[in-house]
Parts: C-alpha cells; structure tokens; sequence
C-alpha cells in the first residue's frame, strides 16, 4: 500500500471522529455525513488521478491536484449546498458551516500529505 494512502485513510478517520465528537458535545443534532462522504470520495479520487498522471507525465501534479481540486470546491458547492439552501432545511446554516469546516481540514491534510509525496519524489 503506497503510503500517501495509509496517511489519508487515517486522517479521514480522524476527521469522522471528530466530527462525531463535536457534534456529541455541541449537541447540534445529527451530523452531516453526507458532507464528510463526499469530501473522502473526491479526495482520495483527485490524488490518486494526480498521482497516476504524474507518474506518466513528471511534473504535472501540482497543475491536476490544483485544478482538480477547484473543479471539486465548486461541484461541491453546487451538488451539496446550494440545494440545502434552496430547499431552506432547519439546519442548513449548521450543514453549510460543517460543510467548510470539513472542506478546510480535508484541505489541510491533503496539501501536507502532498508536499510530503512531492519532496519524496
């Protein structure tokens, strides 16, 4: 197993945790999974595909990781959130700010795990 994925698959799991921990002690209701999923999904996808078209064509990780990754910033705004808002749900202000709050660690995690694959190289 290449080690970026052992590294992501326990950051995720991390990220699981603690949202179910925040959300247990915040008492703000059942937690947007739906979120977390999708952010996991398109994650491991985008750096698996930049990986692989590195490894073809030296160089080009930075550009696919970084394209790729506004390309899914913005699908996920507009599969996930928008609808959430246009059908106005009691909680969309939670989901929407649980939503980002994923989105920014998963983006942490990702450009350390990154940058440490890319000085690897």
């Amino acid at each position: 197993m290449n080690f970026w994925v052992s590294r992501i698959i326990i950051g995720y799991s991390l990220l699981f945790f603690f949202h179910f921990l925040f959300s247990e002690t915040m008492r703000l209701g059942q937690p947007f999974w739906l979120g977390d999923i999708y952010w996991v999904g398109t994650g491991i996808s985008l750096f698996g595909v930049a990986q692989s078209v590195d490894k073809s064509t030296p160089g080009k990780f930075a550009a696919i990781y970084f394209f790729g990754g506004l390309i899914r910033m913005l699908l996920g705004v507009g599969i996930i959130i928008i609808p959430i808002i246009l059908k106005e749900a009691d909680n969309y202000y939670q989901v929407s700010l649980e939503f980002v709050g994923t989105y920014l660690y998963c983006l942490f995690l990702e450009t350390i795990i990154a940058i440490s694959w890319v000085k690897k190289q």
